[in-house]
């Protein structure tokens, strides 16, 4: 239950992108969804990882075509 939560609540947080790469991020949230065993297709997923954003970077990020 605790890992399902943190995946729930994990984001990017206010700290800028050079303390907590975007990457990190991630890496963070994708092995959280393996511990978790969640199982959704990629346009979830990837709403799940703007969510946790910076909106800074989700400006940058939805101003780019991207296909994953």
């Amino acid at each position: 239950m605790k890992l399902y939560q943190k995946l729930q609540c994990l984001n990017q947080s206010t700290k800028n992108v050079d303390e907590y790469h975007v990457d990190e991020y991630h890496k963070e949230m994708e092995i959280t969804m393996i511990l978790t065993y969640i199982m959704e297709d990629k346009e979830a997923t990837m709403t799940r990882f703007l969510n946790g954003l910076n909106n800074k970077i989700v400006n940058i990020v939805e101003s780019h075509h991207y296909m994953e």
